[in-house]
Order: structure tokens, then C-alpha cells, then sequence
């Protein structure tokens, strides 16, 4: 593996060798530098593909799925954190560099039953680092990392970000915050949705009542 790494020319080869020698504990910042340059300069869909009794990262060739909203798209998602949790766990010194850009350049667009793959996904060291993100000065990153932390982590750590963003934002958002609080569940999240109710417009009224059902059955 680290002789194919150091020779190859292929990004997607190099990384999915990097994952593997980091799995193996050997040549780890070397793997750590490349997975980085994969994260910040192939902005392409990517996939896990499996091949056998091997997962390899690769393009996406993945088309829209009606049952799963946005489902190329998050994938992508999904393969890129993972990635960014082997930077996380190796405490490679730019892993929170590329979480927080990750954030900037990607609208959490994963919900309903898409978000349902992601709960099953989670990982404690890339959660650890979405937490220190929740205050930070980028509005968008840190609400970004909100919304991962509920609709992946069902974090409660979430909740005073994403309340108190809720006036700013559009309505898209809108929902992705209310469907995230109904994820985390939290009864201290009841009040600010019986606030909200009576004034949003039906769509979200709607979705504010089942994430209201969500709390109350927590």
C-alpha cells in the first residue's frame, strides 16, 4: 500500500490507500495530508462503491432516488464526513480546518427519511469537532453544524443555535431547524415551539407539530 501511494497519480486511488494504511496505523500523516487535498480540491459527488468485500471511495454515479430526498447528495455528505472523522481521530492538525469549510460550502439539505440513514452513521470524534463549531463567527458554519449535530447526532447541544437562528433564516432552513429539534426530541425545546406555531405558515406549523409530538414522546 504505501508503495502504490507514493507512486500513484490518482486521487481517488491515493485515498483510498490512505484509509487503509491509517486503518493500519503506518505512513499516517502522509495518508492524513492526502485525504485533505482530496476534501479541499475535488469538489465532485463522491460514494462509497462497494466491491466484494471492499468499500472504495469513488465518484458518485449514484442517480435520484424518489424514496430518499437529495439522496446523491447525501452520500456525498456522508462519504466526506467519514473521511473527515479518519482526520478527526488521527488528530490531524487541519481536520477542524476542513470540517469548518466543509460547512460553508454545503447546504445540510438531508432530511425526513434521508436523515434516517445519517443517524446510523454517526461517529463521536467528527460529533466532538462539529460542537467546537457551534460557536463559531461564521453564522452558516455554525448553523450548519447545528443541523448536523441534530438531524446525525440528535445532539442537544444544537438547540439554543438553532432557536435562536430560527428568525434569521430562509424558509428552507425554517424546516430543516424544526425537523432537527423534533430529531433531538428535547422537552426544553416545547415552549419555543408553541411560540412559533401560531405564526408560521402551514407547511411549517405542520412540521413544528411533529417535531411538538416528537418532544413530548421523548
Amino acid at each position: 500500500m504505501q508503495q502504490v501511494f507514493g507512486t500513484s497519480d490518482d486521487p481517488y486511488v491515493r485515498m483510498n490507500l490512505a484509509l487503509g494504511l491509517i486503518g493500519q496505523r503506518v505512513y499516517t500523516q502522509e495518508a492524513c495530508h492526502a485525504l485533505f487535498w482530496g476534501l479541499t480540491n475535488l469538489h465532485e459527488n463522491w460514494m462509497w462503491n462497494q466491491m466484494g468485500s471492499f468499500r472504495i471511495l469513488s465518484i458518485s454515479t449514484l442517480k435520484h432516488n424518489p424514496d430518499i430526498p437529495q439522496y446523491p447528495k447525501m452520500q456525498d455528505q456522508i462519504a466526506r464526513l467519514e473521511v473527515l472523522n479518519a482526520l478527526a481521530i488521527m488528530k490531524y492538525p487541519q481536520a477542524q480546518a476542513a470540517l469548518k469549510q466543509f460547512l460553508k460550502e454545503q447546504n445540510w439539505e438531508v432530511k425526513g427519511l434521508a436523515s434516517t440513514v445519517l443517524l446510523g452513521e454517526g461517529d463521536d470524534e467528527v460529533l466532538d469537532m462539529m460542537r467546537t463549531l457551534l460557536g463559531d463567527a461564521d453564522p452558516k458554519v455554525h448553523m450548519q453544524a447545528a443541523l448536523v449535530l441534530s438531524l446525525w447526532g440528535k445532539d442537544e447541544a444544537a438547540i439554543a443555535v438553532l432557536q435562536a437562528g430560527y428568525p434569521k433564516v430562509d424558509r428552507d432552513t425554517k424546516e430543516r431547524i424544526l425537523e432537527g429539534l423534533g430529531r433531538i426530541g428535547s422537552p426544553t425545546t416545547i415552549p419555543f415551539l408553541m411560540q412559533i406555531m401560531p405564526e408560521a405558515p402551514q407547511s411549517l406549523r405542520i412540521i413544528a407539530a411533529c417535531a411538538l409530538i416528537q418532544c413530548i414522546n421523548h
